[in-house]
């Protein structure tokens, strides 16, 4: 019985320590990513202004994402395994930060955090943040399980991420001939959900292309950009073979020229945002099977 008081006490401890790096966090995030002077300080108020809510809590659990996979060892003693969390911690805080600062650079460089969450309570906004959040902190959950440990690794690893997914952001109109700054100004959540369902595909890609050891950098960077290729050519494949067999005719290609000032906002806004956003994920998941779960051993096919 002692035992078990004794590990619910520690535990207790391990969960005070870690609001402590989530308080840390708060205060880092105000540094890294926010340029204005109290924005990442301000109280939230969800039913006043429910686009700072998303955008804080979007933050929070991107945060929760990164760390749900660390383990504390106690063989070593209690204050040896929150040390190595701590310095674990501080380094994925700072590398989700960036991430953030670099990601919505690249995909909101128009607009500011202050005018579109605090002026114009734009939902819309948050809804594309909260996209590159869980994008991000997938991301680099991902990448500190593959580092192994290696802060050298891990860093290696953010960068190839970060200019890969960079890439992928800048290909949105292109593939999905949707303005982002217009589905913004105009407060389109559902093309805004659409975003989200392009970010998070493209987070599933990347990630299923880093399945491989980190043996040599070079070879690395090699595979990857070869199952980023397979991905390329496997998506497309599957996005029309999925929208001809259930019969679904819209779908990238959305015409965004409603000009008619006369008519109502559910009439002119597009609303199939949300299934594409669905197809998007639908079909990146069928394409990581065939990039990442296809092995073939000692066969090769006798052409």
């Amino acid at each position: 019985m002692n035992e078990i008081f004794d590990k619910l006490i520690i535990k207790i401890l391990i969960t005070s320590f870690i609001l402590c790096v989530v308080l840390l966090y708060r205060y880092t995030q105000k540094i890294i990513v926010n340029r204005s002077r109290s924005f990442a300080l301000k109280s939230v108020y969800p039913h006043k202004n429910p686009a700072h809510a998303i955008h804080v809590t979007s933050r929070i659990l991107g945060f929760a994402i990164i760390l749900s996979d660390f383990s504390f060892f106690l063989s070593e003693g209690l204050f040896m395994a929150l040390f190595d969390f701590f310095i674990y911690s501080v380094s994925l805080i700072i590398l989700y930060g960036v991430s953030l600062y670099v990601f919505e650079s690249i995909a909101l460089y128009n607009f500011s955090f202050e005018d579109e969450i605090y002026k114009r309570k734009n939902i819309s906004f948050s809804i594309v943040t909260f996209g590159l959040s869980i994008s991000s902190a997938f991301l680099i959950k991902r990448i500190f399980y593959i580092s192994q440990g290696s802060l050298i690794n891990l860093l290696f690893l953010w960068l190839f991420t970060t200019v890969l997914f960079g890439f992928a952001l800048k290909t949105y109109y292109s593939v999905t001939q949707k303005n982002i700054n217009q589905t913004i100004l105009q407060k389109s959540n559902y093309e805004a959900i659409s975003h989200i369902g392009f970010s998070w595909s493209w987070t599933l890609l990347i990630g299923s292309a880093l399945d491989i050891e980190i043996n040599n950098y070079t070879r690395f960077m090699t595979f990857s950009f070869i199952q980023i290729v397979l991905s390329v050519i496997i998506f497309p494949i599957f996005f029309i073979g999925i929208s001809r067999i259930f019969g679904i005719r819209k779908s990238f290609s959305i015409s965004q020229s409603l000009t008619s000032s006369t008519k109502d906002k559910n009439e002119t806004e597009d609303l199939s945002g949300i299934n594409d956003a669905l197809l998007f994920l639908a079909t990146a998941f069928f394409t990581s099977l065939i990039t990442g779960q296809v092995h073939f051993g000692s066969f090769y096919p006798p052409l």
